[in-house]
Parts: C-alpha cells; structure tokens; sequence
C-alpha cells in the first residue's frame, strides 16, 4: 500500500464530509452534555445503631434544599455496621445534609462514600468526616473506636458539608470524544459486515419467502406465550382482592366500581363469571389476563396488515407491542384485565369500522357498533373511540374526492355520513346518565396545566423512545418539547411532500404512509389527551396507546431495512442504520427489563401468600368475632430505579377482602390497615395513622389480634401484651 493511495483515501469527499460530522458531533456534545447531564450517583453510609432509625438525606444539586430534594431509608438495630445506600439524581452534587436521628439516640458512622455509574468515588473516613463535616444540635461529635459518634438529645439533628463535594459523575469532553468515536467505529464496522454479506440479497430471500400469515400468527402466540407464562405463577394483588370480592353476586355489576370508573362489562364478564367458574383461584384469572394479552398481539397484527398490507411490518409491530416494557403492569396484574378488555374492543371497532366503510353492509355496521358500546362500558376511555373513528373516516382515500363537491352536496353528504354515527352517541349518553346517577367523577386527580403538559410529552415521548431508562416521575419535560414537536412534525410533513403513495395494492385503505402515520397518531392523542387531563403517568395507562407506537415504529423499521438494502448512498445507510438500531435494540432491552419487573410482582405475590397464610395461625379456632388490626403493611416493592411508583403492589388495599376471601368460614370482626409514623417499609398513605400508645392499648385488649409486618422475616408476627411496649415499626 503506497502513501499516494492512503493521502487519496484520506481527502476523498466522502471521508471529509464524515470526519467533519465526528468533529463536529464530538465538540458540540463535549460542550453540552457536561453542562447539563450527568451520570447516576449514590451516596452510602456507614451506619451502627441499637434501634431502628431513619436516615434522611437532603442533597443540593443547584436548587438548594427542599423537602422534593430529599431520599429517606430506615434500619433496623444492629450490633454491626450497616450500609445505608441512597441514589441521588443526576446533577453536581453540591452539597448534602445528613439527618441519622429524627429523635433523641446515638449512632455511630464509619464512612461516607459518593460513587457514580462508571466506578469513580470520593470516601470520607471518620478523620474526614470530622474534618469536612459540621454538626447542628448535636451534643457529641467526636472519634470513639475508629468511627464517628453522633449523639443528640434533640430533634432532627443533622450534619452538612462544610467543604466543598468532590464530583464523581460529570461527563468529561475526553468521555464524550470517546463514545462517539466508538459509536462511529463500531457503525462503520457495523456497515461494513452488511454490506461484505450483501444485505440486499439476504433481505430479498426474506421478502420473496413465502411465509404464510397463519404460521406468523402462530409464531406471535408462541413467542408471547413463552414472554410471560410465568404470570400464571403470581399471587392476587392488592386490589385484585377487592375485585373478586365486590363481584360475586350479579347485583353488583352496575354498582359503584373503584376509582371512579364505571365497568360493567369487565365486572361481569371477569369477576362475576370469574367467580361462579373458578371461585377465588387466582391461576384462572391470569390465564384469562393471559390469553387476551395474546389476543390484542394478534390483534395489533391484524391491524398493522389492514393498514400497510405487509406482513412483516405487521410482524415487527406485533413483537415490539408484545415486548413494550411499561406495559409489565397490565400483564402481571389481575387488576390490568380492565385494560386488555378495553384494547381488545378498542381495535376490534376500528378493524370493523374500516371494513364497513369498504363494504358499507349491515354486518359489518353492527359488527362495529358492538364492541364499541362493550369498549366504553369496560372503561371510560372507551369514549376516545369516538374521536378516533371520526378522525379515520376523514382521513379515508375516498374523502379526497369529496373537496370536487359544491358546498350544499358536501353538506347533504355530511348529514347522511353522521347517521351512522347516532347509535354511538346513544351509547355516550346512556353511559353519562349511568355515570351520573351512581356519582362518580372523570377526573382521578386534580391536575395543573403543567402537569397535563409533563403528562402528555411523558406519555409521548416513552411511546416513541421505548425504552425502559431515565424516566421519573419528576422529568423535566421542557427540556424535550421542542425536540419531540420539531421531530414529529418534520416526519409527517416529509412522508406527506415526498408523496409516498400505497394504491398499487387494491386493498389499501389511506392513500399514502403519511396519512396513515396521521391516523395512527391521531388514535394516541384521542386516548393521552383525556387521560393526562384526569391523572398523572401510569405504567397501565400505556397499554392502549402503545398499539399504535408499535405499528409506527414496526412500519419504520421495515420501510428503514428495504431503503437500505436499495440505498448507494453512505450517508443515507448510516441514517437508516441508526433507525434500524434504534429500533431493534429495545426488542432484547425491553425483554430483560420485563423479567427483571416480573422478579418483584414474584417477591409481591410472595409477601402476599405469607402474610394471608401467617395470619391464620394467630385466628383461634374457639373464638368468634374477633378485630384483625394490621400495622405497617407494605405498599409495595420498590427498587432504586423505580419509576415514581411502585414497582409492584403488595397490601395498597384490599386486605380485609383478601383474609375474608381466604378464610370465609371463619366469623372474624373489624378489619383495619394501619401505620406508624416511621414505619420500617413504605405504607400505604390511605391507611390510617396509629400512635404507639393507641397501638399498644389496641394490643392490650384480649379481643383484639394485632399484626405487625416485620421486614426481617417478610411477614407479620403478633404484638401482644407481653411485647406490646416494643416498637412495633
């Protein structure tokens, strides 16, 4: 190789065109991110105490102190010490506050240690501690065996950082150069292999298959089957109690439901007939929750293929539904049956709206009209489906012809499309007037304009990026909203002006990708919008929304690999690449985060099974009638990297309905949840505060049976008027 042929590969254009993209990628992200990200950090304490504490650290990261800017952990009594681990936010860590006692104590504190995500630490050593450290209302600061004593007579003492916090998690300009170096090497590599395997060909093999779509369908069952068998493992849940409880008798399926919501039809046809078919068996109701789940894939399958008429976009936004990480909670909960209920009818109608408005026919008219009166009495989201057959009956091939008419035909022809329309307002006013007359409410919680807007672009912008990282319920969404405005409104302009057009199929239905990306997107916000104005972000309120991520993203990634097997263009390749990655790298992602989210609703299903089944040993089979008072029951699971809610529930309600279910022949009294002030696990805020004094007074009573969860067994044990002076937290 001579040095004429390197300096002729070195200022050829296309070189200098992409060294010039690294240059400039690698200094503009080298002056940015540093300054406004930065990696996750922990702060770890060392901590020996004789009673259970509450260590409460409030840390500055540029905002100064705030009660929003605080991380709280309790542990218990130990003759050794025990590591306190507390993750901070990302951001420069200015300062922090330590709060080791909320009461009058003593503890001792062996180091201080800030770590970030890559390894880098700072540790403070008890000499350092009492060096860099300044203590507030506290009697005893001082070195006894090798660690520091903290001892207080007084309420909330603390001690901050007088000197300044050494940084463990900026991003360097060196760290920034470094990953895009790597992300251009391992993309040129990357390049190179397919291009050396000539993709076109192997993209051709795949296109020119002959796969049948009832193989592909059984293929989707199988895949989602094997994803998620494991639920039928899990344990009723919170809730799931009072469900199965409320609806035993037909009665009360037009009763008052919980939360606000009106669901006739998932109370009858899951609870009701749950119960005459399975009786309180939990293995059947995830079975149902299961085969519905299966169900609405192949229903997302269905409805890809009627819009895009291609099987493999219908594949791949089958598999991306099927693997979206935040829908774990309607999977793995009994609870989230009423939103596979309502996905199901939800697509249902739209797959038969569309056919009636190729077809016009009665049967296909009442085929549509059915489940969408079953869509809005299984929840009230139901109604959005109103506005998505509208909006799809506008965007519809034929309503283009539609402009040549005079403005009195136009008007005639809008009255005579509106008739089919009637039946559907029927049902709307008839489920208003049911709603009315048993006084419930649309709106969950109170919210601000500015949690609507956080709600919405959250809702938005996890449907688009799907992927399971950086998201809390505290996420600045100011700093995405131009980006995700500008993003998708430049993509629907570009795939409307490039006039990408489908008419060559017979069967297709808009006439061209951009129009039905609109459809799609218009179906999302018809559902986000109501629902952010009602409540905040919830992993369940993705479920619906991301059928139609799904086919989007699934038609991206198809349409991405055929540009590129067609493209001569380097440039051209690299961008649809990077889609082709994006996308295909949260398939294996989200699967490992799915089954990582399946081990805590195991350990919720768990604590469940222990603390029903423990509880019977403390029923005597001699006496009647007595009061079950349960204290500091869990919540939930909660991880450190939870979303703002638990990752599992455990005890949030229902746990009298769950003893009355799992022992009905036992004649037992008042049922009640109750916590402490400083509980030793995160409780439930609907249960009701107990003094100690009332508590043990509770306790002393021979009628009373008090139970009280202990985080070191996992269960509860009984506090009885021998132990009734112990903290029982």
């Amino acid at each position: 190789m001579n040095v004429g042929f390197i300096l002729r590969k070195l200022f050829d254009p296309r070189f200098l065109l992409l060294f010039l993209i690294f240059v400039l990628t690698s200094f503009f992200l080298s002056q940015y991110i540093p300054r406004h990200y930065s990696l996750p950090q922990w702060l770890t304490i060392q901590v020996k105490t004789e009673k259970r504490i509450l260590v409460e650290v409030y840390y500055d990261i540029g905002k100064g102190y705030d009660e929003k800017y605080k991380v709280t952990q309790g542990i218990n009594g130990s003759d050794d010490f025990q590591a306190v681990k507390l993750r901070l936010p990302a951001g420069r860590l200015r300062s922090f506050r330590i709060y080791p006692l909320i009461e009058p104590g003593t503890v001792f504190i062996k180091s201080i240690e800030i770590s970030s995500f890559l390894g880098r630490h700072h540790k403070w050593l008890p000499d350092d501690i009492l060096k860099d450290f300044r203590p507030i209302d506290i009697n005893r600061f001082e070195m006894v065996n090798n660690s520091v004593l903290v001892e207080s007579a007084g309420k909330y003492p603390y001690l901050f950082t007088a000197a300044p916090v050494p940084s463990v998690n900026e991003i360097s300009s060196l760290m920034i150069i470094a990953a895009v170096s790597s992300f251009f090497l391992s993309s040129f590599l990357f390049f190179w292999l397919l291009k050396t395997i000539n993709v076109k060909k192997l993209l051709d093999f795949f296109s020119d298959v002959d796969v049948k779509q009832k193989y592909l369908i059984v293929f989707i069952a199988a895949f989602v089957f094997m994803l998620n068998y494991q639920k039928l493992y899990l344990y009723f849940l919170s809730d799931d109690f009072w469900f199965v409880w409320r609806y035993r008798y037909l009665k009360d399926v037009f009763s008052t439901s919980a939360s606000y919501h009106v669901n006739p039809v998932t109370q009858f046809f899951i609870f009701y007939l749950g119960n005459g078919i399975a009786g309180f068996n939990s293995l059947y109701y995830h079975f149902i929750t299961l085969a519905l789940h299966i169900l609405n894939v192949l229903l997302v399958f269905k409805l890809a293929q009627t819009l895009f008429c291609n099987k493999w976009t219908s594949l791949a936004a089958s598999l991306l539904f099927a693997t979206y990480f935040m829908n774990y909670e309607v999977i793995y909960w009994i609870t989230g049956i009423f939103y596979i209920l309502l996905t199901f009818f939800y697509i249902l109608t739209l797959l038969f709206f569309i056919t009636y408005l190729k077809e016009k026919s009665a049967i296909s008219y009442a085929l549509f009209v059915i489940p969408f009166v079953l869509a809005v009495f299984t929840m009230e989201q139901g109604i959005t489906l109103l506005g998505a057959c509208i909006f799809c009956e506008i965007v519809m091939s034929n309503h283009l012809n539609e402009q040549q008419l005079s403005g009195l035909k136009r008007a005639r022809l809008l009255v005579l499309k509106s008739k089919k329309y009637i039946p559907l307002f029927i049902t709307l006013i008839f489920f208003f007037i049911l709603k009315q007359s048993i006084k419930q409410h649309f709106i969950v919680n109170t919210q601000t304009m500015g949690d609507i807007a956080k709600t919405i672009l959250g809702t938005l912008w996890y449907l688009f990026v799907p992927y399971p990282y950086g998201m809390t319920s505290q996420w600045n969404y100011r700093k995405y909203l131009v980006l995700l405005a500008v993003g998708l409104i430049s993509f629907l302009l570009i795939k409307k002006y490039r006039g990408q057009r489908n008419l060559s199929k017979d069967n297709a239905i808009f006439n061209s990708e951009a129009v039905k990306y609109l459809f799609l997107f218009g179906c999302i916000l018809s559902y986000v919008f109501p629902q952010s104005i009602a409540t905040g972000m919830q992993a369940r309120y993705f479920y619906l929304p991301s059928v139609f991520s799904s086919i989007i993203l699934g038609n991206l990634l198809i349409t991405n690999l055929s540009l590129f097997a067609k493209s001569k263009n380097y440039v051209k390749d690299l961008f649809h690449l990077a889609i082709i990655f994006f996308i295909v790298a949260s398939l294996p992602i989200n699967i490992k985060f799915l089954n990582a989210q399946y081990y805590h609703w195991e350990t919720a299903s768990e604590l469940t099974r222990n603390i029903i089944s423990d509880t019977k040993r403390y029923l005597p089979e001699e006496k009647w009638g007595q009061n079950i008072y349960y204290v500091n029951l869990p919540d939930g699971i909660y991880s450190d990297n939870d979303f703002g809610w638990p990752d599992a529930y455990v005890f949030r309600n229902a746990i009298d309905y769950a003893i009355r279910l799992s022992y009905p022949t036992n004649l037992i009294g008042t049922i009640v949840a109750y916590r402490t002030e400083n509980p030793n696990v995160i409780t439930c805020h609907g249960h009701k505060l107990i003094t100690k004094d009332r508590l043990h007074r509770l306790a002393r009573d021979e009628e009373n049976i008090v139970l009280v969860y202990d985080e070191k067994i996992q269960t509860i044990r009984r506090l009885t008027p021998n132990n009734a002076l112990k903290n029982p937290s």
